[in-house]
């Protein structure tokens, strides 16, 4: 079992403060961004979010929401969409006022 602080290094909360000046990457690599990815997936896939969700739905939650939200800064999970949405697991919807993510299936 790993120590409590290792375990928490592995957390993404422990790099969000490094991704304003760009170094989770380089850090963290892939993996990071593949468990950003994964938490993606999952949001997208819960029963409320059949209609898509809007991007600030992916990590700001509200209280009656059930779903799980995703634990990255705004500016990974920009990033995780570009490459889901380039990969086709996730189409945007562009035709309302803010685009609408939304999972293919």
């Amino acid at each position: 079992m790993l120590p409590l602080f290792s375990s928490f290094l592995l957390s993404p909360l422990f790099y969000l403060p490094f991704l304003r000046v760009g170094l989770v990457y380089s850090y963290m690599g892939d993996a990071l961004q593949e468990q950003v990815k994964d938490q993606i997936m999952q949001a997208l896939s819960h029963p409320e979010a059949d209609e898509g969700l809007y991007f600030r739905n992916l990590y700001h939650l509200h209280e009656e929401d059930e779903r799980p939200g995703v634990l990255a800064a705004p500016e990974a999970i920009l990033k995780a969409l570009e490459e889901l949405i380039i990969d086709g697991h996730v189409q945007q919807d562009i035709t309302g006022e803010e685009p609408v993510f939304i999972i293919v299936r």
